[in-house]
């Protein structure tokens, strides 16, 4: 009876082969992408946060509170894990996990952002020649402000959003964004402007003001929700494949 040695190249590649040949696995171990373009941004954001957040709470402590801190910076940290971590590389292998990144970023990482009041917070951790500027020269513009008062509007914020979510999930276009990384960022960024302007109402951030009655966002949200069912029976019951790129993953 011979018995084989542990480091024998028979059984390295019997233990090597789940791992070396299937793709989910492959994905999880290598897919990290710290790249510098979402890093930087994302880690500016928290910094001048943080910055702006500890002015303001130790002036209006009971305004800013720590779990508005706490609320922002697990937005950032969602909006990294969506961006960053294995769950982008299997949102390209996977319809599933590519809906669970969606859903993050357009369900999760809003919310979050805007129940940090964010505003004043990150205007105040900016240095004091920039926030000068921004006061001076951007938010004091009429046409900006109208622009502003225009898409914050509930019924500019839900259609947007809407037309975003269905548009991206037509399959040329759902096909365009998996096969070019360009295309697939501009998706993101449709994504999670349209779902920042969607959650404006509903959380509506200190100190905008009110637009709609509290009680209306009730029919707003079952709204949205319409359309988010309508998407997800398609997705589920269609009788044909409707983005040929996931049927070729092994």
């Amino acid at each position: 009876m011979h018995l084989i040695e542990p480091n024998t190249p028979i059984l390295q590649h019997s233990i090597c082969d789940p791992l070396c040949t299937d793709p989910a696995s492959t994905a999880i171990l290598q897919s990290w992408t710290f790249e510098p373009w979402i890093i930087i941004p994302l880690l500016l954001a928290g910094a001048i946060y943080l910055r702006g957040w500890w002015q303001l709470h130790r002036r209006i402590p009971r305004r800013f509170s720590v779990w508005r801190l706490i609320a922002f910076q697990s937005g950032l940290l969602a909006l990294f894990l969506a961006l960053v971590s294995p769950l982008r590389a299997l949102a390209e292998l996977l319809l599933q996990f590519h809906m669970v990144q969606h859903l993050v970023l357009m369900m999760v990482v809003p919310p979050l952002l805007w129940l940090g009041a964010p505003t004043l917070p990150l205007l105040h951790g900016l240095p004091r020649s920039v926030l000068q500027y921004a006061l001076s020269h951007i938010f004091a513009s009429t046409a900006l402000q109208q622009l502003g008062r225009f898409l914050t509007h509930p019924i500019v914020c839900l259609l947007a959003f809407i037309a975003s979510t269905v548009a991206w999930h037509v399959p040329g276009l759902y096909e365009l964004a998996l096969r070019s990384e360009f295309w697939h960022e501009v998706q993101h960024v449709c994504f999670l402007s349209t779902a920042l302007l969607f959650w404006w109402p509903v959380v509506q951030p200190w100190p905008s003001p009110l637009r709609w009655p509290r009680w209306t966002m009730i029919l707003y949200l079952l709204l949205a929700d319409l359309q988010n069912t309508a998407l997800s029976a398609l997705l589920i019951f269609s009788e044909r494949i409707l983005y040929p790129t996931y049927a070729a993953v092994p």
